[in-house]
């Protein structure tokens, strides 16, 4: 069956290691296709607010969500958004408390 979803979104200040993946529309692969990259990423390494990672992405991929996969309970958390890209490695910004709480009350769900 296929179906729509969404995946949550967290931050957690302690976050260990974790296998971040990234699904975007790069342009250097054929046009309207989506791929997915995966690659560890230490979220100790780096600025407190950022990701650095060596996922596999190219423009189009930036605003793809960087998620864990928690494979015991099937479920996936973003913790992070793909913005960047340099020649040592891509950006993502990490979602820290103070961008959970303007999510939970940008999408109306906070008091």
């Amino acid at each position: 069956m296929d179906y729509l979803g969404w995946f949550a979104f967290a931050y957690d200040d302690n976050l260990p290691p974790f296998v971040g993946n990234i699904v975007g529309y790069p342009a250097d692969k054929s046009p309207s296709t989506m791929w997915r990259a995966s690659c560890d990423i230490d979220p100790i390494a780096g600025h407190p607010n950022l990701f650095e990672t060596q996922c596999d992405t190219y423009s189009g991929s930036s605003g793809s969500s960087i998620y864990d996969f928690d494979k015991p309970t099937m479920t996936r958390n973003i913790y992070g958004v793909n913005v960047a890209e340099n020649p040592q490695y891509n950006i993502g910004v990490r979602i820290t408390g103070p961008y959970y709480c303007w999510l939970e009350q940008t999408m109306g769900r906070s008091s």
